[in-house]
């Protein structure tokens, strides 16, 4: 009977709590989702909200309630599990993640990891990927059906570029079939769980505060596609040229990352049809992403696969410091043509940072108090020291 008591207490706390984190979320802090913003600046709409009114609440009750823990739990033995998985796999080596893996090992991680991702992606709602395959040169008439034909010790593609909407992102590429690693910044090494994961995935760790750590990325990025181009056993590295996510309305700019070598891309595109709630990341924050993400029976997912988009015929250069332009802007123009309900957008990763101080004023008061904190105290010390 006591226990029966301390049950319901708990549970009763649980709902009282959950329910009032999902009216903060959902009245207060993303108040400014229920309309569309008529004077917005073109440059910010790629990052504008617009679906608040179509979520339904009643269903974010119920899934926080009774479905959220669950989710939480598994998420979380599946990840534990994972990692300890992968420590046995690979090891404790800290440069273990640059040598090749031998056959078993490589396809032990891959099995298990997509295992896991796809617990995780039920977990998001979705529980079915609708999966299309596309060519090439049915959206771009230019491309020479010749370069489709290569000869070599290994026709796998070294890049994955796909547009970017939001963490789930990764959740699929870790379940499917190429199972590619990443470009990831270097602290990521030192995370539980996650450090492990990108660790055994063999990801190109990348130092954002160095600028000569892009070119020992760029040449990071060539060798993996020399070392697959010769048949070695290293997965592909799907990269994000977008650089950061957007609302899923447009595609954005895209950096030189993924075309300054190059080297053949595999195109895909991920789409996310809106049931209630749109996935998208955007300005959301990873945390707040998350509850209203796993708060929904169901989301929707559908990935566009190209076949590999052979440079060949434009006649570029990796030396010429401009060519990558070429080659990024003929990706993002298929990649448009696919999905024609998308928009071109040259915004970028300055224009959603500017976006979220308009946004969450709070943030730029905080931000412009801690500056202001900072000044006299560095102007103090610099009195100390003279």
């Amino acid at each position: 009977m006591i226990g029966f008591i301390i049950g319901v207490a708990i549970f009763g706390a649980w709902s009282f709590y959950i329910v009032n984190v999902i009216n903060k979320v959902v009245f207060k802090t993303l108040k400014f989702t229920e309309e569309l913003n008529p004077n917005l600046e073109e440059r910010f709409k790629p990052f504008e909200r617009f679906d608040r009114k179509l979520w339904n609440i009643k269903e974010m009750y119920f899934c926080g309630i009774f479905l959220l823990p669950l989710k939480i739990a598994i998420i979380m033995v599946v990840m534990i599990f994972l990692t300890l998985f992968l420590y046995v796999l690979v090891g404790f080596k800290p440069n273990a993640h640059k040598e090749e893996y031998p056959t078993w090992k490589r396809n032990s991680i891959v099995y298990v990891s997509r295992v896991v991702a796809r617990i995780i992606l039920f977990c998001c709602g979705i529980y079915w990927i609708e999966k299309k395959n596309a060519q090439i040169q049915d959206y771009d008439k230019d491309y020479p059906l010749s370069n489709n034909l290569h000869s070599g010790k290994s026709n796998r593609p070294p890049i994955i570029v796909s547009n970017h909407v939001t963490w789930i992102d990764i959740m699929y590429y870790c379940s499917c079939s190429h199972f590619p690693s990443y470009l990831s910044k270097k602290e990521v090494q030192n995370i539980p769980f996650f450090g492990a994961a990108a660790k055994a995935f063999q990801c190109i760790f990348v130092d954002r505060e160095s600028n000569e750590n892009k070119h020992e990325v760029r040449d990071a990025i060539r060798g993996r596609g020399e070392a697959i181009k010769e048949g070695k056993n290293f997965p592909p590295i799907v990269i994000f040229p977008e650089g950061t996510t957007s609302n899923g309305t447009h595609i954005i700019s895209f950096k030189k990352g993924a075309f300054e070598n190059v080297l053949p891309v595999k195109i895909f595109c991920l789409q996310y049809p809106i049931r209630h709630l749109n996935v998208a990341l955007d300005v959301l924050g990873q945390g707040i992403n998350a509850l209203l993400v796993f708060c929904q029976l169901k989301n929707n997912l559908t990935v566009t696969e190209f076949n590999t988009f052979y440079p060949d015929h434009l006649n570029l250069s990796h030396e010429k410091e401009d060519d990558w332009k070429i080659y990024a802007r003929k990706v993002k123009d298929i990649m448009l043509a696919a999905m024609p309900e998308k928009k071109d957008s040259e915004s970028g990763f300055r224009d959603v940072k500017e976006y979220e101080s308009i946004i969450f004023p709070i943030k730029k008061e905080q931000k412009n108090q801690t500056q202001e904190t900072s000044t006299p105290t560095e102007g103090n010390q610099s009195k100390k020291e003279d």
